[in-house]
């Protein structure tokens, strides 16, 4: 089996454009550990940048045991373990890590210890908060899913709040417990965005004590509105809060035209002024503008996102983000419509070898999902049984793509989805050759081809999007 887990890297991991000062001397951690009843002779694991993120592999020897030196160019990396709780551990310079699990049972058999007393006491105290955290998917789904009044679904998550921040100060403070408060502070800063709580509500510690007192970040009720280059660089949760707070906020919620017209605009435009005049920080505005680019490039028509490209590419002045972007840019026009689509040769659940050469002639469809993404399953649960159903008798393939599973648990899976088409696995995510030629690093995505091979659209509607999707299909049925 292979195992997916998620390392937040450093800025620097991005090829960047040399510095001029010297570099500091390199520093190291290890991660090792033992897989029981492991089956294959590779650990996966993925590492993201500020920007994306790419799939890695580590060797596991015949009795299971594996090692990994990770250099360490910032304060710390966040390795997160997928199968093993969603636990996250911040890697640092001179750690000694080691990583236990069955293969048969990870979710309940990892464990992660550090050979410093210390660390080891932080780390458990980290497995006890996520451990907390996977235990709230029926809370959040009565704040995010009920009609409960504005008031009441603050209430429910600043206590939520609180006790992970309890939970986080039991055993005292100490330096890494200010970034992982951050961390917390962000990320349910990030769900009051989202259910537009904010401006209206801030989170706040209920019953302040003096280990809270001494955290500046807990005494300011809006620390979200706070512009913060440490915690740019330290904290993956403000800078996801941080990318959705610029995008999404807007000064209207609506717009009356009653005499004259609307001003063309494309998504991204807003986004990219609003980092420009907010952010004073270079760094982070550069940063931000090229990541809403390549998200573009991921979930907009092309030619939008392509528009949204010259306007801004040129207002990044960081060069290692700069640099970044006029090479997405020029490897991105393999996507563009029009161009042939990509080969791939993928093996089935049958076992078979298909590529898309063999399905010339026909509009092919592609869906790339996952096991672990709430959005793909509900997608394939709810809408995909009537998409398949309207056209089975047509000229078109429905190729389903699964990225981020080994080959059992993705079986396992298609018999509980009873999804039909043609069923496809990509292991390795990012490392897998036909996930980085259709630049998929997130999912769900679409992908639609005519009966030449030639793509028609690189983010093409998703099954729920009956109007528009049947729209597209018809017309290249025709």
């Amino acid at each position: 089996m292979k195992y997916l887990i998620l390392l937040s890297a450093a800025l620097f991991g991005l090829k960047a454009t040399a510095q001029s000062q010297k570099p500091a001397p390199a520093a190291y951690a290890v991660i090792k550990g033992h897989i029981k009843n492991h089956t294959e002779d590779m650990w996966d694991y993925s590492e993201t940048t500020y920007l994306d993120f790419k799939t890695l592999s580590v060797p596991v020897d015949k009795n299971g045991d594996f090692i990994k030196r990770l250099k360490i160019d910032e304060k710390y990396r966040s390795i997160f373990f997928r199968d093993g709780q969603g636990l996250v551990v911040n890697i640092q310079k001179n750690d000694t890590i080691t990583v236990d699990f069955d293969n048969h049972d990870i979710y309940n058999t990892i464990t992660i210890h550090a050979a410093q007393a210390d660390r080891d006491k932080e780390l458990q105290t980290f497995t006890a908060l996520r451990k907390f955290e996977n235990n709230l998917s029926d809370e959040l789904h009565d704040i995010f899913g009920k009609d409960l009044a504005d008031s009441a679904k603050f209430t429910k998550l600043n206590r939520l709040y609180n006790k992970e921040i309890e939970i986080l100060l039991a055993s005292g403070l100490k330096d890494n417990y200010i970034d992982r408060a951050t961390d917390i502070y962000f990320h349910y800063a990030r769900y009051l965005l989202m259910l537009r709580l904010l401006p209206t509500y801030d989170l706040f510690i209920e019953h302040p004590k003096e280990i809270t007192k001494n955290i500046a970040l807990l005494k300011d009720r809006r620390a979200y509105t706070v512009e913060n280059d440490e915690w740019y660089r330290n904290n993956a949760e403000y800078r996801d809060f941080v990318f959705d707070y610029l995008r999404f906020f807007t000064p209207f919620n609506s717009s009356i035209v009653s005499n004259g017209k609307y001003a063309p605009s494309s998504y991204g435009f807003s986004e990219c002024y609003n980092a420009l005049s907010s952010l004073r920080t270079l760094e982070m505005r550069d940063w931000f503008i090229t990541k809403t680019i390549m998200f573009n490039f991921q979930y907009v028509p092309f030619n939008e996102s392509t528009t949204v490209y010259k306007e801004f590419s040129g207002k990044v002045l960081t060069p290692q983000y700069a640099d970044t972007l006029k090479q997405f840019f020029i490897n991105i026009q393999r996507l563009k419509p029009g161009v042939p689509a990509p080969g791939f040769t993928l093996k089935d659940d049958n076992g078979k070898q298909i590529s898309l050469a063999q399905l010339k002639g026909k509009v092919v469809y592609i869906d790339f999902w996952g096991v672990g993404c709430g959005p793909c399953v509900y997608d394939i649960k709810n809408e995909v049984p009537g998409l398949h159903e309207k056209y089975k008798d047509k000229n078109i393939v429905f190729v389903n793509v699964c990225v981020d599973s080994n080959e059992s648990t993705w079986k396992e899976n298609l018999k509980k989805l009873n999804l039909t088409g043609v069923n496809l696995i990509a292991e390795g995510w990012t490392k897998n050759p036909m996930c980085q030629n259709y630049n998929v690093n997130g999912i769900p995505h679409y992908f639609l081809i005519d009966t030449e091979g030639k793509i028609v659209d690189n983010n093409s509607p998703h099954p729920g999007d009956k109007q528009m999707l049947y729209s597209k299909i018809d017309k290249l049925l025709k």
